[in-house]
């Protein structure tokens, strides 16, 4: 009897057999393993892997520099979320200030002083989606551009030959710029729209839209616009009367009037462009690969954009997609669109 109640106080003591004793897996390795098996269900299931096999005599057939596919397989499949199948730029801000924390030394690391220097290509340019002369510059000179993978750029001098043109900084380039504008009431109130959403095949998504209060001296990124409303944005507009900020995205038309700290969604559908003429009436152009149409609002509130392409005034009802509008700058009851048949 005493050998037994010591080895059951012993048992007490050690806590009993240990989870690799017993042949049990911990938790967090249960958990592990799951992961694992649902990223390669993941893998497994995506389009990369549904082509055809390929012998190796077929695959040494295919002239390399006509594959960038393959290349862009390779950098998605590295920088994807692992958890949701995606590439979480969104997550790039965050990241992005983590860095810069670290090379600043708040995390106890060294201060990071390396210096680059551009060795070309110069002279290669991207899709360029984006392009605004800045409104603080007198000389008219100076010209802000944005690339759909690419980032930020800028030139003070766009009639200089050659033209020289410098990114905003390094964070910059991992992003997908598809939307300049400024504040018509103040200026110095600068706003960048991210993502690409065409649905083409090397789109980028984005991360949100960003602003700068200093004519571009600095910039951070619209803490409400970390969400998946505003992975596309293809037009930012403001309302040159009341300041209003518009932006058109793949998941609506949503308008902040408090420069940007909150959102509301003031008309639904997939819309491709945004125009705002001088009298404060709004015009916005929808449908991205569905029935494209344009609607016409004096306020922007929600229920009062009504349609005015319908199909008996010279433009097209049916049978138009993707459309991109423009106003004279002459006159602001003159509207331009350029659109995509079906």
């Amino acid at each position: 009897m005493r050998r037994l109640i010591f080895f059951l106080i012993v048992l007490v003591l050690t806590g009993g057999p240990s989870l690799a004793q017993t042949g049990e897996k911990r938790p967090d390795r249960q958990r592990e393993e799951a992961e694992r098996r649902a990223y390669e269900a993941r893998l497994a299931a995506h389009p990369f892997a549904q082509r055809p096999p390929q012998t190796p005599e077929d695959l040494r057939s295919i002239p390399k520099k006509d594959r960038p596919d393959l290349a862009a397989e390779q950098d998605f499949l590295l920088t994807m979320d692992p958890a949701t199948g995606t590439i979480p730029a969104e997550q790039l801000w965050e990241v992005n200030r983590a860095v810069t924390e670290y090379r600043q030394g708040r995390h106890g690391g060294e201060v990071v002083t390396t210096a680059w220097e551009e060795r070309g290509p110069s002279n290669v340019a991207g899709r360029t989606r984006a392009i605004m002369f800045d409104p603080n510059d007198p000389t008219a000179r100076k010209v802000w551009a944005g690339g759909v993978d690419g980032g930020l750029w800028y030139t003070n001098d766009i009639t200089a030959t050659p033209i020289v043109w410098t990114p905003v900084n390094d964070f910059w380039a991992n992003l997908a710029v598809s939307a300049i504008a400024y504040d018509p009431t103040n200026p110095q109130v600068l706003y960048v729209g991210t993502g690409e959403g065409w649905f083409n095949a090397d789109a980028v998504r984005g991360a949100g839209i960003f602003q700068s209060a200093d004519g571009g001296a600095t910039w951070t990124r619209l803490a409400s616009t970390n969400t998946s409303a505003f992975h596309y944005v293809q037009k930012i507009s403001v309302h040159p009367l009341t300041g209003d900020v518009y932006a058109a995205t793949h998941a609506g038309l949503y308008r902040s009037q408090d420069d940007g700290a909150t959102w509301a969604s003031v008309f639904s559908g997939r819309m491709a462009d945004i125009a705002i003429a001088s009298t404060g009436r709004i015009y916005v152009a929808a449908g991205i690969f569905s029935d494209g149409s344009i609607w016409s609002s004096t306020t922007g509130n929600p229920g009062s954009f009504t349609r005015i392409t319908t199909g008996t005034n010279g433009f097209p009802g049916t049978g138009i997609q993707r459309i991109e509008i423009a106003l004279a700058p002459t006159d602001p009851n003159v509207l331009y669109a350029v659109a995509q048949s079906t």
